[in-house]
């Protein structure tokens, strides 16, 4: 009951069916790579790219799709095919739900089109920011902080691109403390 429609008039037709864009579908009116890049096949995939087409205040997924977008524009980032195979996953999974959607005249959906932690925890392997998953946050002890409690926009600033441990890591450690304090 948002109440929200997307709506992408200002887009050419064209892109428009890339995205396979339908203004009818509140919940997921746009396919896209990771939620944020168009598909690999298209012309504009280092043109065109979105951030904040997830249901939900995220702000963590959000600053990962900002980080992606600025990494494939900006950087030229390249995935490796890991991480390629992941993103058809999530791509696959996309047209799936919207096709159940369909067949189902809209009466079961889920609250989100992608979960939160699987779509950050994905950006974040993109991006080479994954505690848990990059060789340095091993190396440097970071898992164990980001293992034992809930998914914070924080923990993807400990280790690779962008990261800001002086910042972040007092950040993850004081959820931590309030947690631990409240017997969690």
């Amino acid at each position: 009951c948002t109440g929200y429609e997307c709506r992408l008039d200002f887009l050419s037709e064209d892109i428009k069916e890339e995205i396979a864009y339908d203004p009818s579908d509140l919940l997921q009116p746009v396919l896209l790579d990771i939620c944020t890049l168009l598909p690999e096949r298209s012309t504009l995939r280092h043109k065109l790219a979105f951030v904040g087409m997830y249901r939900g205040p995220y702000f963590g997924v959000m600053e990962l799709q900002a980080r992606l977008v600025s990494a494939v524009f900006c950087h030229g980032l390249s995935c490796t095919m890991a991480n390629l195979q992941a993103i058809e996953t999530m791509r696959q999974n996309a047209q799936s739900l919207r096709q159940q959607c369909r067949d189902s005249d809209g009466r079961h959906r889920p609250q989100f089109a992608q979960d939160y932690i699987t779509l950050a925890d994905t950006l974040a392997q993109v991006l080479g920011v994954h505690p848990l998953h990059t060789a340095i946050g091993s190396q440097e002890g970071h898992g164990n902080g980001v293992a034992a409690g809930p998914v914070l926009p924080a923990h993807y600033r400990l280790v690779g691109p962008g990261a800001k441990p002086s910042i972040a890591g007092p950040e993850v450690a004081r959820v931590q403390e309030v947690l631990s304090t409240a017997g969690l």
